[in-house]
């Protein structure tokens, strides 16, 4: 973990941004939630009083992933945390890419979405609110949470006849910014 945080410190922010945007456009779509969580990460969101406890369940498992036989998890996770919180800091996306960025990951949750409940993969009707409410939460922490609401509100009403996605979006709503 080291070399990493040694590598990451010697990227110039325009060289991050690249790297960045690399990740974004190699992304197989299998992988794309844990590339969205580490998108935005959960501190982007504590700007607010509020808890954005989807995103930081989306969060934690992207980083809960990382790592392997051998290695100390707990402490490749935490490192690989620190870092990201560094990029994220030094990194600073102009207007015009933050409003790409957060059209693609709307889209893009959307796909997952209409794939999970569409396909009524009930199992996965989990993930599919939790995405959805922390795509919301994306939105709130950038002064947008109009437009989560309505997010939110548009899949309410395209699966208004999958009561169990719409439990599960209960849920996951629940104690979230996107519940006030």
């Amino acid at each position: 973990m080291d070399q990493v945080e040694t590598r990451l410190k010697a990227y110039s922010p325009d060289a991050l941004r690249e790297i960045l945007l690399e990740w974004a456009r190699e992304t197989h779509p299998s992988k794309r939630n844990e590339f969205l969580a580490r998108l935005v990460p959960p501190t982007a969101a504590r700007g607010t009083a509020e808890p954005a406890q989807n995103l930081e369940r989306l969060w934690k498992e992207a980083v809960d992933n990382i790592g392997g036989y051998g290695y100390n998890k707990q402490g490749v996770a935490e490192g690989f945390q620190q870092a990201m919180d560094r990029v994220f800091r030094s990194v600073h996306l102009s207007e015009d890419e933050e409003d790409r960025y957060v059209r693609w990951v709307t889209e893009e949750t959307g796909r997952r979405v209409d794939a999970i409940v569409g396909e009524k993969h009930r199992q996965s009707y989990h993930k599919a609110a939790t995405l959805l409410v922390a795509l919301a939460e994306m939105l709130a922490s950038r002064n947008m949470k109009s437009k989560g609401t309505a997010a939110v509100a548009r899949y309410r009403e395209k699966y208004r006849r999958h009561s169990a996605f719409r439990q599960e979006l209960d849920a996951a709503i629940s104690g979230s910014i996107m519940s006030a």
